[in-house]
């Protein structure tokens, strides 16, 4: 679970979801992505959860059993009740099998500046959705499952 800041309630609700989590400081520009980048190496599925995002009982649970490589809740953005309009990295799962068919994917997604330079963390859902939705769509699970907190 990437996050800026620990919050130790957030911590406590996985927990008591069963939600084995590893827990990563985002504090440098580029830590998220090296978060990712690392995630994506070890090529076994895993659920991004960033550390302002607070799912519902269940919601994570329904992103691990979906069949669908590539999922995500619609979370609102920062500053907007409205969420990204393309798929977010806030609450999403990538499955393993993704993985394998583009396994270079967070390299090249760290080579990319898109104006806020390399592997900086608050595009990095835009590049990743982008290289993505040439090997695959994303699967939308019901929006308002998953709270951002501000």
């Amino acid at each position: 679970m990437p996050h800026a800041e620990f919050r130790t309630d957030l911590c406590q609700l996985l927990e008591e979801e069963g939600v084995s989590a590893r827990y990563v400081p985002t504090g440098e520009d580029d830590s998220y992505w090296r978060c990712l980048a690392e995630a994506w190496e070890e090529a076994e599925t895993f659920i991004v959860l960033e550390g302002d995002k607070y799912p519902e009982p269940g919601a994570l649970l329904e992103l691990w059993v979906c069949p669908w490589q590539w999922c995500t809740y619609p979370v609102p953005m920062r500053d907007s009740e409205e969420p990204a309009p393309y798929p977010s990295l806030a609450c999403t799962k990538f499955d393993a099998e993704l993985m394998a068919r583009a396994p270079l994917l967070l390299q090249q997604a760290g080579e990319l500046d898109v104006g806020l330079g390399e592997r900086e963390w608050s595009r990095l859902d835009l590049i990743v959705s982008g290289l993505l939705h040439v090997l695959a769509e994303p699967h939308y699970h019901q929006a308002g499952r998953v709270e951002h907190r501000h």
